[in-house]
């Protein structure tokens, strides 16, 4: 079980002992669920970034990759995740898709072409 699951099922048992039966399902306790189901999920996608940005690092292609399809399942127009497994696929010679996944980044973020430019050029 991952830390963020732990983290939430515990905050979930928190939150029981401290409401009454009545009280559970609050509007306001219903909000502090989503919110830190939301921080979980950023939390996630962020371990799982720099995880894949460290698996390209140290060669783990592959594992970057893992890492990046973790991340948009979550999120599938996060342009972090399309960059680095764009990086990966071009480092695992998969020239055709690193293509379609850099140009899916840029795409996204139109303004910041200079990294997938770059990266592209060179495949």
């Amino acid at each position: 079980m991952c830390f963020s699951r732990r983290y939430l099922d515990h905050a979930e048992s928190v939150e029981e002992k401290s409401s009454s039966e009545g009280e559970k399902d609050q509007p306001e306790n219903m909000e502090k669920k989503e919110k830190i189901e939301q921080n979980i999920k950023s939390l996630s996608i962020s371990c799982h970034l720099n995880r894949a940005a460290c698996k390209l690092k140290l060669g783990d292609n592959a594992g970057a990759v893992v890492d990046c399809n973790e991340v948009l399942d979550e999120d599938e127009k996060n342009a972090k995740a399309l960059f680095r497994k764009g990086q990966a696929n071009a480092n695992m010679s998969d020239f055709e898709q690193a293509m379609d996944f850099l140009q899916a980044a840029s795409n996204l973020h139109p303004e910041d072409k200079s990294k997938c430019f770059t990266l592209s050029s060179e495949i």
